[in-house]
């Protein structure tokens, strides 16, 4: 049952995800064909290349804010909106609903990172030859070949996917809970930031203490400590069990 909730999610969402990266490759496409056919130098010339850049970098925006749009609604919709009868009819728990659609967004950030670096690459081909992967691959061995880089390339990854996941389970949490307070959404909206400033606060403060107990080295605080990863887990499991309890307890649909 989990893998077709899989599967349906990635059919509802990927037909609205899919334009978007698309639209953003074949305006890449459409830059490079610029910078080629085009002079730069002459107006009229150097001013359609601008306005294709400009396009190029909406929807590169477009895509990045996008994405992480349309996965949040579609939760609002499929869980809490008319299509939330269905899905709570299922033979199947509320983890697995909630686990099956933060999986889902999260396949589709990292599809939305590999999106991105292949428009990047197609918008600046016409600069690009055998000498660019010459050095990229040079680039990329001399950083491997340091001591200690490939673990801290991991570790930037790892805080990365906990900080996507944080945000849509701060969402799903939101959304969920919200519904438990329709008669009071200003009070509820108000509640909520305070509650979450409140805990970012916390978090930050405890991690700023924990770098100066720990007599860290300016150049040390930029990379995430274990007190660091713990907080993001514990956060998101939080979000998790909020959005849970919230759904399973506390469930008003519209």
């Amino acid at each position: 049952m989990f893998g077709k909730l899989m599967k349906h999610e990635f059919q509802a969402t990927g037909r609205s995800l899919l334009r978007l990266y698309g639209i953003m490759l074949v305006l890449a496409l459409m830059t490079t064909m610029a910078m080629r056919l085009f002079d730069l130098n002459q107006g009229w010339q150097g001013s359609v290349v601008g306005y294709i850049m400009i396009a190029y970098g909406l929807s590169v925006f477009a895509v990045a804010v996008g994405v992480f749009i349309i996965l949040t609604l579609h939760y609002k919709k499929n869980i809490l909106g008319d299509e939330g009868y269905l899905m709570m009819t299922l033979p199947t728990g509320v983890h697995s609903l909630l686990l099956s659609k933060l999986l889902t967004a999260m396949a589709w950030y990292l599809l939305t990172g590999v999106a991105m670096v292949l428009s990047v690459l197609i918008a600046d081909s016409s600069s690009i030859d055998s000498a660019f992967f010459h050095d990229l691959v040079a680039g990329l061995h001399h950083i491997f070949s340091q001591s200690g880089a490939l673990s801290v390339l991991l570790r930037v990854l790892l805080a990365m996917l906990l900080f996507a996941s944080l945000i849509t389970l701060l969402s799903y949490a939101y959304y969920s809970l919200e519904q438990s307070f329709r008669k009071h959404k200003g009070l509820y909206n108000f509640a909520a930031v305070v509650v979450t400033l409140v805990l970012f606060r916390l978090c930050g403060w405890i991690s700023v203490n924990y770098h100066i107990n720990a007599g860290l080295a300016a150049r040390e605080v930029q990379i995430l400590t274990p007190i660091d990863y713990a907080q993001l887990i514990g956060l998101n499991l939080l979000m998790y069990f909020a959005a849970w309890w919230a759904l399973s307890k506390r469930l008003n649909l519209e």
